[in-house]
């Protein structure tokens, strides 16, 4: 995935992960990725941000908001490539829009373990990307607190 320059005022928007400690010796993180472009060169039904939420991950939820129009979709999915629409399903394509909690669909969409990585899935629905930019954010916490024998 190339970086479009459109995509460079938006960079400095980018919230670092934070690293927060928790309890002794446990470690979480919050984790906001910046930006994915749409362009599809040919286009594409879907862009896959692989590896997206870490191995050994406890899982809050995924959140995009569309910096800049995407076309070539009417509507955008949100999801893995197992369950494409789990944190979205129909959301809206035109800039500054953005997608809630409410938009989840699946029961444990927010708050749920996975062992695996997991690659988060864009997904054009009855359509394909051809231009735009989506900042996906999400929220997972990893690592483990240490437990302590007595």
């Amino acid at each position: 995935m190339r970086i479009d320059p459109r995509a460079r005022r938006f960079e400095r928007e980018r919230k670092d992960a934070v690293d927060i400690f928790v309890g002794e010796g446990g470690r979480s993180r919050l984790e906001e990725n910046v930006v994915a472009q749409v362009v599809g060169s040919p286009p594409s039904a879907t862009v896959d941000l692989t590896d997206f939420i870490p191995a050994g991950s406890w899982v809050w939820g995924i959140f995009i908001e569309i910096l800049i129009d995407v076309t070539g979709a009417g509507t955008i999915d949100v999801g893995t490539i197992a369950d494409p629409d789990r944190w979205g399903a129909g959301l809206a394509a035109n800039a500054r829009s953005f997608s809630t909690q409410e938009d989840f669909t699946a029961a444990d969409s927010m708050g749920f373990f996975t062992i695996a990585a997991l690659t988060v899935r864009l997904g054009a629905v009855s359509a394909s990307f051809s231009d735009g930019l989506i900042r996906v954010g999400g929220i997972f916490t990893t690592g483990s607190a240490q437990i302590r024998r007595r």
